[in-house]
């Protein structure tokens, strides 16, 4: 219980406060627990940070799950993934926007790439193969890697590559 409540805690300063700067010790403040408190449950600031976004990864990844069983047909579904893709890189914008400089949290943050493009990819190949458009094995690791760029960059839109993915899934 109290792990979860570190968490909360954490997601409420990454997210409402949008401080990217989150410090173990104002993750221990917020919960009212001393600071060595928090390291019993978590090995560091990068490490806490990467819980709260991997628990609402998950969250993101059932939500996107349901909505892919009822799409109409793949690029409906794509589509969906692409919007609720934005939708998560949008709230953790401010934490995903820190310097390059901070490289410990990049090198943190890209060792998951892989963990969200497998992810997204099992959720993907379902709705390739329901809808007969699995056309090459790579297909859905292709396409959860160009919907994670597009998501996390303000000027790739959807609509823009729109017309490759339906090349694609023909």
């Amino acid at each position: 219980e109290l792990k979860e409540r570190l968490l909360s805690c954490a997601r409420n300063i990454l997210i409402e406060r949008k401080n990217p700067d989150l410090t173990i010790r104002s993750v221990a403040s917020a919960c009212g627990v001393a600071t060595g408190t928090v390291y019993n449950y978590f090995s560091s600031k990068e490490n806490l940070i990467e819980s709260v976004i991997q628990g609402d990864w998950s969250v993101m990844l059932g939500a996107l799950e349901q909505k892919l069983a009822e799409a109409e047909d793949a690029m409906t579904g794509l589509e969906i993934a692409a919007h609720e893709l934005e939708c998560f890189s949008d709230r953790y914008y401010e934490v995903l926007q820190i310097p390059p400089t901070r490289l410990h949290w990049n090198d943190a943050f890209r060792s998951r790439h892989q963990f969200f493009a497998d992810s997204l990819c099992a959720r993907i190949q379902p709705l390739l193969e329901r809808f007969d458009c699995l056309t090459h094995p790579v297909l859905p690791l292709f396409l959860a890697e160009a919907l994670l760029v597009l998501a996390t960059d303000p000027d790739k839109h959807f609509e823009n590559v729109r017309p490759i993915f339906e090349k694609l899934l023909i």
